[in-house]
């Protein structure tokens, strides 16, 4: 088991005083170093407080010093398709080339999308060059409209799609199986349903015809990742 990203909220509080972007910035730093202790490839990122457009695109600059430290790390960053700016895939490749940087892109979760309504698959042919780290969950929406959380192969978010896009784009980062059914079923049960699911799954894809390239084959592999506040990243 190894760390595979750090959950952060860097640029959250964000756009603000130059006192206060100095703050964010200097907290991403504690985390970045976090990170290489730990061995993670990648970070989250935010974009900005409301998650509106402008919001996101007011922070460029802040972008562009979080990923010139990031590549000077060896490390990733990526903003969670999450709603607003961050699932509108058109202006999140124009986001990304503003910021200029490889190590600064998305973090897909598809799930995520179908849950605001926006198609995953059409938003990953749009910013799949620019993709960081992936989280694979499923969902669908419940009669009363509702969104509710499922395992995988129970819900709207096809796997056997995703890890085959991600093979065919030869995508190098990492896929962590993300559990968000503590409020219906405990973890521990949950988790090794999800995994047994995920098994299934795998040897899916290593049917004939669906070979897995090494890359994929590696990020198969089920990772954990680190979820905590921001300032926990100091030490």
């Amino acid at each position: 088991m190894r760390v595979a990203n750090l959950a952060t909220y860097y640029g959250r509080s964000l756009p603000g005083t130059p006192e206060e972007a100095e703050a964010e910035l200097a907290a991403a730093r504690r985390g970045m170093d976090a990170a290489v202790r730990l061995g993670a490839r990648s970070l989250r990122l935010h974009p900005g407080r409301d998650r509106r457009h402008e919001t996101g695109f007011a922070l460029v600059p802040f972008f562009r010093q979080v990923a010139g430290e990031a590549e000077a790390r060896g490390l990733y960053l990526g903003i969670e398709t999450h709603g607003g700016l961050s699932s509108d895939a058109p202006a999140m490749v124009e986001l990304c080339r503003q910021v200029g940087s490889r190590h600064f892109g998305v973090l897909f979760d598809p799930c995520n999308c179908a849950r605001v309504g926006v198609d995953y698959r059409q938003a990953w042919d749009t910013f799949k060059g620019y993709v960081t780290h992936v989280h694979l969950k499923d969902g669908r929406r419940a009669p009363d409209g509702a969104w509710e959380h499922v395992h995988l192969g129970e819900g709207e978010i096809d796997a056997r799609w995703l890890v085959r896009e991600l093979d065919r784009a030869g995508y190098q980062g990492d896929l962590a199986l993300e559990y968000e059914m503590g409020a219906t079923e405990p973890p521990r049960p949950g988790s090794r349903a999800g995994s047994r699911t995920a098994r299934r799954c795998e040897a899916c894809w290593g049917r004939p015809g669906h070979r897995l390239t090494p890359p994929t084959a590696r990020i198969m592999r089920i990772m954990m990742e680190v979820r905590r506040r921001p300032a926990e990243y100091s030490a």
